[in-house]
């Protein structure tokens, strides 16, 4: 399995926070909370950046836009129109430079992936939101 890097840049639009905001709100334990905004902003910046290559995605299909699912799995999954869905994993920018030297062998995993979005994915994406970077499989 090939991997690569790109930039997305590290613009997050003030939408973009608010639904993370909203969403997480929603969840009364902490620890899910932080994970729903952090997993939000992951899906809202693979989002932008592939609407701004003129690729179509489609939210509300996506599994981490239904507030159930949203609560009770640990979601970061973004429907391409016509493709199926990507899962985007957001990471913190001290575990990128990890992943990349993980990359030399193909016995670690780049970032934990739960259970319940090991299947029905297109790809996976990481994200490092501080950072703009996406590292895909």
């Amino acid at each position: 399995m090939g991997y690569f890097q790109i930039k997305i840049g590290r613009i997050t639009t003030r939408k973009a926070i608010q639904t993370a905001e909203q969403f997480a709100a929603a969840i009364p334990n902490q620890q899910k909370s932080e994970q729903v905004y952090l997993n939000t902003l992951a899906v809202q910046a693979v989002h932008d950046y592939l609407q701004l290559m003129g690729i179509d995605t489609n939210l509300q299909q996506s599994d981490s836009w239904n507030p159930v699912v949203r609560m009770c799995e640990d979601v970061a999954d973004l429907m391409v129109t016509g493709l199926g869905k990507l899962e985007c994993r957001p990471v913190l920018s001290e575990i990128i430079k990890d992943l990349e030297t993980s990359m030399q062998s193909s016995t670690v995993p780049l970032c934990p992936i739960p259970l319940e979005v090991q299947d029905e994915r297109i790809c996976y994406i990481v994200v490092d939101r501080r950072t703009g970077t996406a590292i895909t499989a």
